[in-house]
């Protein structure tokens, strides 16, 4: 089962806050998820403040839910959707998954 897969939703906590994330695309070292708008991207140069900030992601895949915890790589404007950025996080070495009770 491949753990990620475009077009995947990705809950994102970072700094006390969630958004929702959609992943873009998987590269051998990181991902690319498209965020909304977010007033903890309001300050022009967040990108520099928060480089290396840990990230705490979860989602759903199969009958499991999945999280793990990583590290932002970088945070630019999406140029081709006016509001959102994109975000790249480190592949994570670990990812835990847990069973969902089936109904």
């Amino acid at each position: 089962m491949p753990i990620f897969h475009a077009g995947q939703d990705v809950q994102i906590h970072l700094r006390g806050e969630r958004f929702p994330g959609t992943l873009i695309y998987e590269k051998a070292r990181e991902l690319a998820l498209r965020v909304k708008d977010h007033p903890v991207f309001q300050n022009d140069s967040i990108w520099t403040l928060l480089k290396n900030e840990t990230v705490h992601a979860e989602y759903e895949q199969a009958q499991f839910r999945c999280s793990f915890d990583t590290r932002m790589v970088d945070l630019d404007r999406d140029r081709t959707q006016e509001g959102d950025w994109i975000l790249n996080i480190q592949i994570p070495a670990r990812i835990r998954r847990v069973n969902r009770r089936l109904a």
